[in-house]
């Protein structure tokens, strides 16, 4: 089971229940999307330390299509998100 709510603002709990097939696949894109975030930010960083650069969501979402040859379950639109969200994560690394 699945379920979000925000209580604070008086919206209602909706629920979720995947089926045993939809939620290996909700696990799998999960691992993925933590797997891409992961990365992004550590080439963030090592640019950062390394070379004083700072790498913009775009140069990194021009690298995609490459990852995404070598690792096809890479497609999807979630995997580019995963990669901007690495972009606001942690001071300097802009």
């Amino acid at each position: 089971m699945l379920g979000f709510a925000d209580e604070r603002m008086g919206r209602p709990m909706r629920l979720v229940y995947p089926t045993h097939k939809q939620v290996h696949t909700l696990q799998a894109w999960l691992g993925l999307c933590c797997e891409v975030y992961n990365a992004a930010l550590d080439e963030r960083k090592s640019a950062y330390r390394m070379a004083g650069i700072s790498l913009s969501y775009e140069s990194q979402c021009a690298e995609l299509p490459g990852c995404k040859r070598v690792r096809p379950e890479l497609g999807g639109g979630a995997i580019a998100s995963a990669a901007r969200c690495s972009e606001t994560s942690g001071p300097g690394i802009r």
